[in-house]
């Protein structure tokens, strides 16, 4: 059985600019250049069939995907960090983060200015690199690359933004933000309707932060509508309870035998033909539980769709800052696997 593994990327909503990002031309050695497509000159034309514009191609791909591994298991073994490790522990052991540049097809580790084992770093990625590349042709390359600002500016960025000191409406105005390892800067989306709260943040970040204006909200997981989203809670048949969502979904998907979209969930939550819903929106039928192919409890998953519903490749995240991110790639999985998530 074969599903998808996946890449996620950060979502900003765009709004009203309070400081704009520099043009790519313009920009400091140490942003990634290639990271902004339109900035590089990459025209992202129709998204494809799974929801990736061409341009993403290198990235989808598998021997893209095993490199990206690549990256995850050196910042463990070099670094001493995961993924689930604390936004300030990361920076003082020197990751800013990781970002792509799609005019070279590499992948990019962002470290502080203060991290002095690159070359150490480097030369584990390219190894990893290297391995992946023996088996699997049009393996995408690897680069380390110092960022912006040290481990001390971004802490003190983030903890201003927490705390919440900034402006009296600091307080009641939501926002969303998230550290970008393009530009080394918190891109903070805030409630447009505290442009003086805007101002006040962006005035004490100064050029660590990008704040925008846009509209801020809780996307709701608990009652997902269309397009459905993966991570959404799911229960049997309609409810106006949020709290009776008894299971979630797993990633969206594309059936292989008719291309036809829809999302995943876990197989022992339902059963073939059950309607599905997240409360009050129906998001599919279930099918694909327990068959040959797919045996329980072996394998635990099952597949949610309807033609009169739409899908996209977008997942619910916790915590809420953003709520949703995009995801940008696929490939595989295998038995064992931690997620709810198949193609058949």
């Amino acid at each position: 059985m074969r599903s998808y593994r996946w890449i996620v990327s950060l979502a900003v909503v765009v709004g009203t600019t309070v400081v704009a990002l520099p043009a790519q031309g313009d920009a400091p050695p140490c942003v990634v250049r290639g990271a902004d497509p339109a900035a590089a000159g990459i025209a992202p034309g129709a998204r494809g069939v799974d929801g990736i514009y061409a341009y993403q191609n290198w990235l989808v791909s598998d021997a893209g995907q095993a490199v990206a591994q690549v990256l995850v298991q050196t910042q463990s073994t070099v670094l001493g960090v995961t993924d689930t490790t604390p936004l300030s522990t990361k920076l003082q052991h020197g990751l800013i983060g990781y970002s792509t540049d799609h005019s070279g097809h590499t992948l990019v580790a962002v470290v502080t200015p203060e991290y002095a084992d690159g070359p150490a770093l480097a030369t584990a990625l390219t190894n990893g690199r290297d391995a992946v590349a023996a088996t699997q042709p049009g393996a995408p390359g690897v680069r380390v690359q110092t960022g912006c600002f040290s481990a001390d500016a971004l802490i003190a960025a983030d903890s201003l933004i927490r705390q919440r000191l900034w402006h009296p409406d600091a307080a009641l105005a939501s926002f969303a933000y998230s550290l970008h390892a393009d530009d080394s800067r918190f891109h903070v989306t805030f409630d447009e309707r505290y442009p003086a709260a805007a101002q006040a943040l962006s005035a004490q970040l100064g050029n660590r932060g990008v704040v925008e204006l846009g509209a801020v909200a809780r996307t709701g997981r608990l009652n997902d509508g269309e397009p459905h989203f993966g991570g959404s809670g799911v229960r049997r048949n309609f409810s106006s309870v949020l709290s009776s969502n008894v299971c979630t979904s797993g990633f969206t998907v594309r059936r292989r035998s008719d291309g036809r979209r829809g999302v995943t969930t876990a197989g022992h939550c339902f059963s073939n033909g059950d309607s599905i819903y997240s409360s009050t929106k129906f998001t599919g039928v279930l099918w694909g539980e327990g068959t040959v192919d797919n045996p329980f409890p072996a394998v635990d998953a099952a597949g949610v769709m309807s033609s009169g519903e739409t899908y996209d490749n977008v997942i619910h995240v916790e915590p809420c800052s953003p709520c949703i991110r995009n995801v940008t790639a696929k490939g595989s999985i295998g038995q064992g696997s931690a997620i709810a998530s198949a193609a058949w």
